[in-house]
């Protein structure tokens, strides 16, 4: 197959240099006695570009047909239709089409407009690809203003990108290459069905699945928005290593938001750009008109609030298209250096961050008042006294989502399980803390206790991590917090301070640990990027619903409050949104018109989960419930949740939230657990399966937990639909069903429980066996110890990993007589890697004991086998161990002749790491 496919290639390079070497040999010659070929200026795949002359001396190109494709009728064909289809509409963004006709050897040929300029492609990577939003925005408008003219005369372009593109000298946008072009026309179509044709970087799904009939104009409106994603960006869509790899890309994978690669832009350009990008066509813009609308919106927001008309492309047009051009590209704001006393101070910080980690991993395996966790603490404390003696001024540090920094530098970005602690601050409202000279350990404890607190864990709901701060009454800490208006209490008050903070619209920033916050006093808090841009889709949205025929029946006055909510100025629109839906929730409740605000709401849940921004439009959604509770009474929440999760919108979400997570995602998946789990606890059973269905995608498991607490409570009756799932489950996802079914607690639990047990699956039988046996220690260690003594390896291994999960300590001898049996190094590599884990987490001494002495036990002969076990469990001892009287028996092992090379160099490298860890402590 390699032969075959390097011999194909061989064959196609040999075929495109005859093709240039014909091209060029045919400089000089005259076409049809016309046609002057005076230089090539162009060479395509299909076709060579000539520069020429009419015969009064105008300039003029000539697109000439390679000779070797005149035979093929199909790409013929397509030839001839794209001179026909540029001429189709008169439009000064295509290129005139003179004359069309054939060579002497009877290769099609047209005579069109010679252009002086660039192509975008070349345009962009002059300016070190990336182009300023607002050029940009222009020339994708001018592009739109031609394919509304293409559009309405039933043209699909089908192949926009940026090297067919073009941008005259005098500032005219040309689009290039309407070869793969079709028009909307019964039974005709130039592609065959299923064939894609295009340029994946910038292809609609649809298009990549070569799904001729679902094409129309809004594919082109994709590529437009695929355009604009890279030159503002500087990141192709579905950029995959070879071209096949880039059409699975386009045809499988959604678009990912441009907040994630362009961070810097405005919410309202990222709004525009992923709603061009959106898989599902009917969630793109319909129109080239309409994105044309959402753009000159964008263009006016970017100008700071002048208005910007959205015309057809024409003089104005042109010369703001040349003025943009002459301007020169801006860069990106660099990181805020550093001096080089402030990167010395970083260093400092960051040796104490690294205590701090320390000092709450003992605090975690021990307690706040062991002396282990103490003596870690009283470090902490000298080393930050030492820092305040010797440095002016606080010690300071940012929060940041995922990390604590001082200007551009990090000095933590804790790893798990402490990433939540940055996370949990940020979410809180936490911005810097200052700690001043004179901090007293006690401060420092409390402080590191609070920091590691989980708001939604370890406090009530009328609590907050911001209060407990107050509380405390730290007098050397001081503290920045900004609050959100989505943090919605249920005291009595909560109403009341909603209306407060509607009037006054702001509020005030806690500057100290010794200030409670104050609910007239509060600083709205800047959302990320893509959530800002999900709040501007979800407003849109919501418009476009609350606008249509099904909002007529509202009176005029509720649809003129909606509206005008829904019309504000983002900042304000973000403070008054829940008040707003929420009494529009509790008016549409009234005249039982529930679809009249449930419409909008799922309507924002559904787009956002499109666009995999779902986190923060459940908030908002939640926090909309809530509201309504105050107003309306607990059972208002029940009756509104149920109206608005309907089955499509519930799966949407849950389709969103169980899909396979990559791993640079997961952390944003678990924050919307809770969120999910808020969010079913009012949805009724009628969505159970629905949740099953989730529950054996999800690989979350914050989110299986989610679930799994909707599913415990509706699922008694319901037990052999939930055991049919295990049959396809991995271990992870059959573990959570099993104990789902034990946690029901009824007869028909217990029978499909007890059906699990001869499962083909090893690791389900092996799990169900240890879930039956757990109520008593020895009879778990009982069935177990049956169950290792299987032939099927895989069966084996189930058990060793069930017993280090249920922590069952009795199988320990069990273990060593196992790894002691001349047996053991018959066994898999894996299984006796496995084996000896298991034991050392079991029981650390006795694992310890007995890897080192499999380690360096030894004989006049070697044999593989035992040098293979005793190289595992050196290496073994080299990741686990901390034992100074280790690395002396590792050193006799390294320098005993008898030993292999293997061994002795194993013994080496297992004695210098653990040294390295001990001098780290």
């Amino acid at each position: 197959m390699l032969v075959r496919a390097r011999a194909e290639s061989n064959v196609a390079d040999q075929s495109a240099q005859d093709e240039l070497g014909l091209a060029k040999r045919r400089v000089g010659s005259v076409l049809c006695g016309r046609w002057p070929l005076e230089r090539l200026i162009g060479m395509g795949g299909m076709a060579a570009v000539y520069a020429s002359r009419d015969s009064d001396g105008n300039r003029v190109a000539i697109k000439l047909l390679h000779g070797n494709y005149s035979a093929n009728q199909a790409l013929r064909q397509r030839f001839v239709r794209e001179a026909q289809l540029t001429q189709a509409v008169e439009h000064p963004g295509r290129v005139a089409i003179y004359e069309e006709g054939q060579s002497e050897e009877g290769d099609p040929y047209f005579v069109m407009e010679l252009l002086r300029g660039r192509t975008l492609s070349k345009h962009w990577k002059d300016n070190n690809s990336i182009l300023p939003p607002e050029q940009a925005l222009e020339i994708a408008d001018l592009v739109l203003d031609l394919l509304s003219a293409c559009h309405a005369a039933g043209i699909v372009h089908r192949d926009l990108k940026p090297a067919n593109i073009f941008i005259t000298t005098e500032g005219v946008v040309k689009v290039l290459d309407f070869g793969v072009a079709r028009k909307r026309e019964v039974g005709v179509d130039p592609t065959m069905v299923g064939t894609a044709l295009g340029t994946p970087a910038y292809m609609a799904p649809e298009q990549a699945l070569g799904s001729a009939d679902r094409i129309d104009a809004r594919t082109d409106l994709f590529a437009v928005g695929a355009v604009l994603h890279t030159m503002i960006s500087g990141k192709r869509l579905h950029d995959g290593r070879s071209n096949e790899e880039a059409f699975v890309l386009a045809a499988t994978r959604p678009a990912p938001s441009v907040a994630k690669v362009a961070p810097d832009i405005i919410p309202e350009l990222v709004q525009l750009i992923d709603r061009a990008l959106q898989w599902d066509p009917r969630n793109r813009f319909q129109s080239a008109e309409e994105m044309r609308a959402a753009i000159a919106e964008v263009q006016r927001v970017l100008e700071g609030g002048v208005a910007v008309q959205s015309a057809p492309q024409k003089q104005h047009g042109q010369a703001q298209l040349l003025a943009l051009l002459s301007e020169s590209v801006e860069t990106p704001e660099a990181d805020v250096q550093l001096s080089p006393a402030e990167e010395a101070l970083v260093v400092e910080l960051q040796e104490i961050f690294r205590r701090v980690e320390r000092g709450l991993n003992a605090a975690r395996q021990y307690t706040w008042d062991h002396k282990v966790t103490l003596g870690h603490m009283q470090a902490i404390h000298q080393v930050m006294s030492e820092y305040l003696a010797r440095v002016p001024g606080p010690l300071h540090f940012e929060v940041k989502p995922h990390s604590f920094a001082m200007k551009s530098a990090v000095l933590w970005e804790p790893l798990h399980p402490f990433d939540e602690i940055p996370y949990n601050l940020f979410a809180s409202g936490f911005r810097s803390f200052d700690i001043t000279a004179g901090v007293s350990i006690d401060e420092v404890i409390s402080l590191l206790d609070l920091m590691r607190r989980d708001p939604l864990r370890d406090f009530s709901p009328e609590d907050d991590l911001a209060t407990a701060f107050w509380e405390r009454q730290l007098e050397h800490v001081s503290y920045q917090v900004v609050s959100s208006f989505l943090t919605i209490g249920s005291s009595e008050e909560a109403d009341r301070e909603l209306d407060d903070l509607v009037e006054t619209g702001k509020g005030v920033v806690e500057g100290s640990g010794n200030r409670k916050p104050g609910v007239g006093e509060l600083e709205l808090e800047p959302a990320s990027l893509e959530e800002r841009a999900a709040v501007i889709a979800a407003r849109q949205s919501a418009l476009r619903a609350v606008r249509s025929a099904g909002a007529a029946t509202l009176d005029e006055p509720t649809r003129a409050l909606i509206a005008a909510a829904l019309d504000m100025p983002e900042a304000e629109w973000e403070t008054r949104y829940v008040k707003v839906l929420a009494h529009a929730a509790v008016d549409a409740m009234a005249y039982e018109q529930m679809e009249l605000i449930c419409a909008p709401l799922r309507s924002g849940l559904i787009e956002a989960a499109a666009s995999q921004a779902i986190a923060p439009a459940l908030r908002r959604t939640l926090a909309v419930v809530e509201a309504v509770t105050l107003r309306a009474g607990p059972a208002s929440s029940a009756e509104l949740t149920r109206a608005l999760v309907d089955a499509e919108t519930l799966g949407v979400v849950l389709k969103e939230l169980a899909r396979p997570i990559p791993e640079a995602e997961r952390a944003n998946a678990e924050r919307s657990a809770p969120l999910l789990s808020q969010l079913l606890d009012e949805t009724g059973p009628e969505h159970f399966s629905s949740v099953l269905a989730a529950l054996a995608r999800a690989d979350v498991e914050p989110i299986r937990d989610a679930l799994l607490r909707f599913l415990e409570r509706h699922g008694a009756g319901r037990e052999q639909e939930i055991a049919a799932i295990l049959g396809e489950a991995d271990l992870a996802k059959g573990r959570a069903v099993l104990g789902l079914l034990h946690a029901l607690g009824t007869e028909a639990a217990a029978r499909a429980l007890t059906a699990a047990e001869s499962s083909v699956h090893p690791e389900i039988r092996v799990e169900a066996v240890a879930m039956r046996a757990q109520t008593s220690t020895e009879g778990l260690r009982d069935e177990l110890a049956s169950l290792l003594s299987s032939r099927d390896q895989f069966v084996r291994m189930a058990v060793l990993g069930t017993m280090a999960r249920y922590k069952v300590k009795e199988a320990g001898p069990l273990l060593v007589q196992m790894a002691t049996d001349d047996a053991f190094h018959k066994l898999d590599i894996n299984e006796r890697r496995v084996t000896l884990e298991t034991l050392w987490e079991l029981s650390p001494v006795r694992g310890e004991s007995l890897v080192t002495d499999l380690a360096t036990k030894t004989g006049m002969l070697t044999r593989e086998a035992v040098d293979d076990t005793r190289t595992l469990a050196i290496q073994l001892l080299g990741r686990l161990s901390d034992n100074r009287s280790v690395i002396a028996e590792l050193e006799k092992t390294a320098g005993k002749w008898t030993n292999s090379q293997t061994v002795r160099d194993a013994a080496a490298q297992a004695g210098a790491a653990i040294k390295r860890r001990l001098r780290g402590r």
